[in-house]
């Protein structure tokens, strides 16, 4: 794991969304029909929305391996708190 200035590091080999996490809002965007990731983000701060972000966060996050040189040359997807 790489850290500093309260950033974690690691990477997934794939990731089907990415899930952005603010203080009072969160933001998902999900891949679109070809696979690749859809530069369009849906943003809200109800707390049902908030709380299903976390949890689709979190299924990732237990997933994580640890951030490397070598896990970079794989083309993982890092993920990163």
């Amino acid at each position: 794991m790489q850290t500093g200035q309260n950033v974690e590091r690691n990477v997934l080999p794939r990731v089907s969304a990415v899930v952005l996490a603010m203080e009072k809002k969160d933001a998902i965007s999900l891949p679109l029909i070809d696979g690749k990731i859809d530069t369009a983000a849906f943003f809200e701060g109800d707390t049902l929305f908030l709380k299903w972000t976390n949890d689709l966060f979190l299924h990732y996050w237990v997933q994580v391996h640890p951030y490397s040189h070598q896990t970079e040359s794989l083309n993982a997807i890092p993920i990163m708190v």
